[in-house]
């Protein structure tokens, strides 16, 4: 029988001839088609694309990322590249390496804190099979320690406690006197650089220690919490003259934050009650005028926490300091059904540090006193990771962070009586 040639192909890598009516023409067409590579098969991909950061570092301060390499396909002489910046920010995979279909190795990258400065660096991956290669931007800002000071609007001194917080296109902020008789407000429309020349106030003979909390809530106004003769109270600038009992029979009551719930708009507040124990309260439905409070949740043995609310899935955090004397976090996660999970330590502190926490687009603060000094310790995956300590500022009691509305992370803290802030840059 005279032999049929297959037609000529110059993409395919083989020629061949198929016999009619043997049992190997399968296993020939088979071997066809394995040895014609197929387009797209083998690629690889990053799983966190385009523009990447570490988030907010500060300068000396250990700076992590990490991305994970989608390999389809075995490839070969698998390397990474780098673009700009690259002794600023490096990575630890080893070039040259093999890869097998779905191995998809986690590459771990560094960032170099030791000097303040902004830097940017383009990573792409390639392998013999994948000569195009697969890029992601990887940016890095290590920030100072430095606060950088703005315009202190005149009058404020003798403070007790200050907070500052959104409100109208602007920033109020928010102390209280040592006398124990007054809390002020004044607004800032520009970032601190000029000040209402009217103070806001209220007047409260009964009030002792305020330990004044600012939040602000989706109809602009500003809200305070503070403390008066042991029962928590709270005023809102819609009727500074009006104050709104937590409960009337508290004993040693001390109010050390409030924030508004970003999902059902209902209020938190907590505070240290009978002697050493912290507790936290919110109402019920949307309007705080209405006195339904849920209940006290006894959180445990501690001083002077202070709360902050996730405004995008309404988890809860309150940071205080334990009869142990180290800072102390408790979450109360929406993904959990409302339930608190156990404590966390993050190390020891020093009588008297009023932790508080923050919740930012620029990852979890908790900022405390040591020393006379503020600290701050962050997490840039939602508390699996803390920073080491970091000084932010000397010289400085009752410290409080704040994220205005153009992601600006401000510091404010009273010092011998005169109330300091500025943004941290």
């Amino acid at each position: 029988m005279q032999k049929k040639q297959a037609p000529k192909n110059k993409n395919k890598r083989h020629n061949v001839y198929i016999r009619r009516g043997r049992g190997l023409d399968a296993l020939c067409i088979a071997f066809l088609f394995a040895s014609i590579p197929l387009a797209g098969a083998q690629s690889l991909a990053w799983e966190k694309t385009g523009n990447q950061s570490f988030g907010w570092v500060f300068k000396g301060q250990t700076a992590s990322f990490a991305n994970t390499l989608l390999v389809s396909g075995a490839h070969t002489n698998v390397s990474i590249e780098c673009k700009n910046n690259c002794a600023q920010i490096t990575e630890d995979f080893v070039d040259g390496s093999s890869l097998s279909d779905g191995e998809d190795p986690v590459v771990n990258f560094s960032c170099d804190t030791a000097n303040p400065g902004a830097f940017t660096t383009q990573f792409t991956a390639t392998s013999t099979e994948f000569e195009a290669g697969t890029a992601f931007d990887l940016a890095c800002t290590v920030n100072d320690y430095n606060v950088a000071a703005v315009n202190t609007p005149a009058g404020v001194w003798g403070a007790n406690s200050v907070a500052l917080v959104n409100r109208a296109g602007g920033v109020d902020l928010v102390y209280g006197f040592l006398d124990g008789m007054e809390i002020r407000v004044r607004h800032s429309a520009n970032a601190g650089q000029s000040w209402s020349d009217a103070n806001t106030r209220f007047v409260d003979k009964r009030m002792m220690d305020p330990h004044v909390s600012a939040f602000g809530a989706s109809d602009a106004n500003t809200w305070v919490s503070y403390v008066s003769h042991g029962s928590v109270w709270l005023r809102t600038s819609t009727n500074w003259d009006t104050a709104i009992a937590l409960d009337t029979n508290r004993v040693n009551a001390v109010a050390s934050g409030a924030q508004i719930f970003g999902i059902d708009q209902n209020v938190w507040v907590a505070f240290q009650a009978q002697g050493n124990r912290v507790f936290v309260n919110r109402t019920r439905g949307s309007d705080v005028r209405s006195l339904q409070w849920a209940g006290d949740e006894d959180l445990g043995a501690g001083y002077a926490p202070g709360v902050d609310v996730n405004q995008q899935n309404g988890d809860v955090w309150v940071a205080f300091e334990n009869v142990d004397g180290n800072i102390q976090y408790r979450r109360r996660l929406a993904s959990g059904g409302g339930a608190w999970d156990a404590p966390t330590e993050l190390g020891a502190a020093t009588p008297g540090s009023r932790p508080k926490v923050l919740l930012s687009s620029q990852g979890v603060w908790i900022v405390y006193e040591k020393a006379n000094a503020a600290y701050s310790k962050q997490s840039f995956d939602y508390g699996s990771t803390w920073s080491a300590e970091t000084l932010l500022i000397a010289n400085a009691n009752r410290p409080r962070l704040f994220e205005d509305a153009s992601a600006n992370m401000w510091l404010a803290y009273d010092w011998n009586g005169t109330v300091k802030f500025g943004i941290i840059g």
